[in-house]
């Protein structure tokens, strides 16, 4: 069933069926004994466009163009393991872990809309362990006070002491706006034609209402219309030069949010409460700033210990 039409599908092969049935459902027409690695992944992408943002699709379009080449003009119903490692292994000498897993996780997908009796079975390089990059609290107070009165100023404070996303704060009005209280409702974005539209979060956990402190809600209470006149890129890209002028090592804007969090996770503020605040998915991504603060804090610990027990 699909846009409300029924259609039934018959045939011998009951998993060259069920391929067909999916990709009837996706709104496209499969025909898994002649397609192509590449004309699924061409299929499965515009099968998508209208349900995941441009910046994913884009990603999507990207992969498909530069990586696993040597499998698009292989028929999807003749991949197998072997093959499909052989590429993972070729792809693996030249990117990163994070990349391959993209990579893979694509061609998987696609696989599962036009090939689905087939679960590829490979071994991926291990995972990166990802490097968290907190600024400190003295670092955010002289980057606060050397942005002041520039159109930095309003978006260095929402990042940091709201934990707001780049996007979000492109995108933030003086309606949403009521006194300490930021109500976070939609995005800049860019899409694939390179035009900036406003959309929604890209989840539920998006939507979500800050408290916001007195300094920001004073830096707040006279803007009408859109409070920043910035595209998350321009001020990304504008940060760094922002960073040197204030003699800061160079960090990322959205490292501002994890400052944000391990503020709260300080105060000993609930977990759900920050969750909620930072509109994360899941705990697990709030959890991370958590452990990365833990670490350092053991390796306080050891040092306390250390000088502790110096004279025995």
């Amino acid at each position: 069933k699909a846009n409300g039409h029924v259609k039934s599908f018959t045939g011998s092969d009951r998993k060259t069926v069920e391929a067909e049935a999916k990709a009837w459902q996706a709104g496209i027409t499969a025909d898994v004994e002649n397609m192509t690695v590449g004309k699924a992944y061409e299929r499965y992408i515009c099968s998508k466009e209208n349900v995941l943002s441009p910046t994913t699709i884009r990603a999507y379009k990207g992969m498909a163009r530069t990586n696993f080449q040597e499998l698009m003009s292989l028929r999807i119903d003749k991949l197998s393991n072997e093959i499909i490692q052989a590429a993972v292994n070729r792809l693996s000498c030249t990117a990163t872990p994070k990349s391959v897993r993209n990579n893979y996780g694509l061609l998987t997908a696609v696989i599962a809309m036009f090939n689905p009796y087939f679960k590829p079975v490979v071994k991926l390089p291990q995972r990166d362990k990802k490097e968290i990059v907190i600024p400190t609290k003295k670092q955010v107070q002289l980057l606060i006070k050397s942005v002041s009165g520039t159109q930095y100023y309003i978006p260095v404070l929402l990042a940091a002491l709201c934990g707001m996303r780049a996007g979000e704060i492109c995108a933030l009005e003086s309606k949403d706006v009521n006194g300490n209280k930021i109500n976070v409702n939609k995005s800049l974005v860019r899409q694939l034609d390179g035009r900036w539209v406003t959309k929604p979060p890209k989840s539920y956990s998006g939507y979500r209402v800050i408290d916001a402190p007195p300094i920001v809600e004073e830096a707040l209470k006279e803007k009408s219309g859109k409070i920043v006149s910035m595209t998350s890129h321009s001020l990304s890209d504008g940060f760094s030069i922002v960073l040197k002028r204030a003699g800061l090592p160079h960090f990322r804007f959205h490292d501002l949010r994890h400052f944000y969090v391990s503020e709260l996770f300080d105060m000993g503020l609930p977990e759900k409460y920050i969750i909620a605040q930072v509109g994360h998915s899941s705990a697990s991504i709030t959890k991370s700033v958590y452990d990365h603060l833990a670490a350092e804090k053991q390796t306080k610990y050891a040092e306390d210990i250390a000088s502790h027990f110096s004279d025995f």
